[in-house]
């Protein structure tokens, strides 16, 4: 009991040592919530659905040089993403162009952008 009042002292004497330990403590819940987040998000794997597919294949139109199109030659915007679709497109020519693995790509990106999300809304809170 002596150290525990001993080190009470010390952090009450040095209010520097209180801010530094509610810094390091910070961080570390950061770290933290950034894990558990990118966990949440990248174990269950691609859970894909049929709208992604559209977005992938207008990435890989867009890779081969053939337009932001779904069939070549045909000038129908069907996707409900484009932006998300340039996204992919982006990381894709990094990563293997249109023989990229678009689904893992994905979970990626979303894990990312979820990862982002909970520290916006966390600091937003405080």
């Amino acid at each position: 009991m002596p150290h525990q009042k001993q080190a009470v002292d010390i952090i009450n004497a040095n209010p520097t040592a209180t801010e530094h330990i509610a810094t390091v403590m910070r961080k570390v819940f950061t770290l933290f919530l950034i894990v558990i987040v990118l966990i949440a998000r990248l174990l269950p794997g691609a859970l894909t659905i049929d709208d992604a597919f559209i977005t992938y294949r207008y990435a890989q139109n867009l890779l081969a040089s053939n337009g932001f199109t779904y069939n070549v030659g045909e000038r129908v915007l069907v996707t409900t993403t484009p932006l998300y679709t340039l996204l992919i497109a982006s990381v894709a020519a990094l990563s293997g162009g249109t023989q990229a693995p678009f689904p893992k790509l994905a979970v990626g990106i979303n894990a990312t952008a979820d990862s982002l999300s909970c520290l916006l809304l966390w600091q937003t809170g405080r």
